[in-house]
């Protein structure tokens, strides 16, 4: 299952940011993933053109399966976010979720990564006000 969490009309709004900065377009949509496999490239392509509406206001892309390499090819990047995050527990190391190859990927595409876990400091708040410019 994936989820789309944003504005109806995402390419209408504008927001204001936690930094106080005003946006007339935001970006300001966050996708779940769930566990969809990102490893064929007719899944990306059905997931982009599914999404097609909201895809380029995504800002916060959360990567499927705790960031699976099972999950997830390096070479169909699905969408352009400003940040990717992967929920994985340390306490599963044998898992190496999120796979390492991904975190460089997402790195070198000049986006953001983050790893949010169990634990206090991995916390991750996006706060924001949306709005319609008149």
């Amino acid at each position: 299952m994936t989820l789309y969490s944003g504005p109806a009309e995402p390419q209408k709004a504008g927001a204001v940011l936690c930094n106080s900065q005003v946006f007339a377009k935001a970006r300001v949509g966050w996708m779940g993933t769930g566990d969809v496999g990102f490893k064929d490239p007719l899944t990306v392509r059905r997931f982009q053109n599914y999404y097609r509406d909201e895809v380029d206001w995504v800002t916060t892309f959360m990567l499927p399966h705790h960031g699976s390499a099972h999950n997830f090819d390096t070479s169909l990047f699905v969408i352009d976010a400003e940040l990717w995050v992967a929920a994985a527990q340390p306490i599963h190391k044998k898992w190496k979720h999120p796979a390492p190859e991904i975190v460089r990927a997402v790195r070198a595409s000049g986006a953001r990564f983050r790893k949010v876990c169990s634990s206090p400091k991995s916390l991750l708040e996006e706060r924001m006000v949306v709005f319609w410019p008149g």
